[in-house]
């Protein structure tokens, strides 16, 4: 009898049933045996799957982003100045505190601390239309 794999259509015409028995043995056997290697290739790619996200949750994760002493610092700045204006702004609309006064100690802190650009240079204003 030819090889599993090595048979035709032919070749199945006139088997005896003993034939038949041992060909169908040999098929479901080997059906066992691709089964039991599907589910080794998908156990084994999923393992590497999770290794893989491991990896990417290590390379990319919160503590690479991480701020050093200089970048935390001048976060926390920002936000306290951003709270303060907010806070300001808030009690403003509110009615709570007068505006600030455009003289004063206070207002020199805001003024930017570099000179003005070269006469020389040309100037083009740009107006955008205002949208209600």
């Amino acid at each position: 009898m030819p090889a599993l794999h090595d048979l035709k259509d032919e070749d199945l015409q006139g088997l005896a049933p003993e034939a038949v028995t041992a060909l169908a043995q040999q098929m479901l056997q080997r059906i066992r045996q691709q089964a039991h290697e599907i589910q080794f290739k998908d156990a084994k790619i999923e393992k590497i799957m999770f290794q893989l996200a491991q990896l990417k949750a290590w390379k990319f994760g919160a503590k690479t982003e991480a701020m050093n002493a200089e970048q935390r610092r001048l976060f926390e700045e920002t936000v306290a100045e951003d709270e303060a204006s907010l806070q300001a702004q808030l009690d403003l609309l509110r009615g709570a505190t007068p505006p600030p006064e455009t003289t004063g100690e206070n207002n020199d802190k805001r003024k930017p601390r570099r000179r003005p650009l070269p006469e020389h240079l040309r100037r083009v204003d740009h107006h955008e239309p205002l949208t209600l």
